[in-house]
């Protein structure tokens, strides 16, 4: 579900499934109407941006005319198509069939945990740091444990509340 303000996302931690509410930044997308490609038959336009700290490229068609893509894209003048992080083959999206239905959309209800994204993502760095010292406590008074905080690997790097450390 996604409006011009926030997306809600579920998604599960242990047993638990959460409905996510993201208050999303606004996105300045520039647009390159020389660099084009067709993808599933539809002409498309590449607009880049940088998205919490991930330098995304998307290619967009005006041939289907809403202003939305996956994840948590939009605000372009055409549907998305395709949508990469740069130099990373592991965080894109590609439409690999597009059908045009004028069937109605009925939004399943989820029996989820309302919880923000700040308050999600605290408790997922709860939950990691529990699992961690969970499976080294037993390694014996000799040994000596530090945790390392991994930086983060998907698209969302860095969230507009966050202050670049180094």
């Amino acid at each position: 579900k996604k409006d011009s303000e926030f997306v809600t996302v579920f998604e599960f931690l242990n047993e638990t499934k959460y409905e996510i509410k993201d208050n999303l930044p606004s996105i300045k997308w520039d647009i390159n109407d020389q660099s084009t490609k067709v993808i599933e038959n539809y002409n498309c336009f590449e607009a880049k941006t940088n998205f919490r700290g991930s330098d995304i490229i998307a290619y967009f068609t005006e041939e289907i005319p809403f202003s939305t893509g996956t994840f948590k894209f939009g605000g372009l003048r055409g549907t998305i198509l395709e949508i990469s992080e740069k130099n990373s083959n592991f965080n894109s999206w590609i439409a690999v069939v597009v059908e045009k239905s004028t069937d109605k959309v009925n939004f399943v209800k989820h029996n989820a945990k309302k919880i923000n994204l700040i308050d999600y993502l605290e408790l997922v760095e709860k939950e990691n740091d529990e699992f961690f010292f969970k499976n080294t406590k037993n390694l014996g008074s000799n040994v000596t444990v530090k945790r390392m905080k991994v930086p983060r690997q998907g698209i969302e790097k860095i969230y507009e509340w966050e202050k670049i450390i180094k």
